[in-house]
């Protein structure tokens, strides 16, 4: 699958996903959820390959 049809299953536009890609975006949880499906992973964890608190630098007990 290109780029540009795995945006259009995201939802979200090539150009958009060519920023979240290169991290210039802050993506929304819509555009994280789209790019989840679009690229058939089961989860966001799944997606980043961190738990989320991990990625923010915090624990569960915070």
């Amino acid at each position: 699958m290109s780029q540009r049809e795995a945006a259009g299953r995201a939802g979200i536009t090539h150009r958009q996903w060519k920023r979240i890609e290169h991290g210039e975006a802050n993506p929304t949880l819509e555009s994280l959820l789209g790019i989840q499906y679009a690229l058939r992973i089961d989860s966001l964890d799944a997606l980043f390959g961190e738990t989320t608190g991990d990625l923010l630098g915090r624990t569960a007990h915070q």
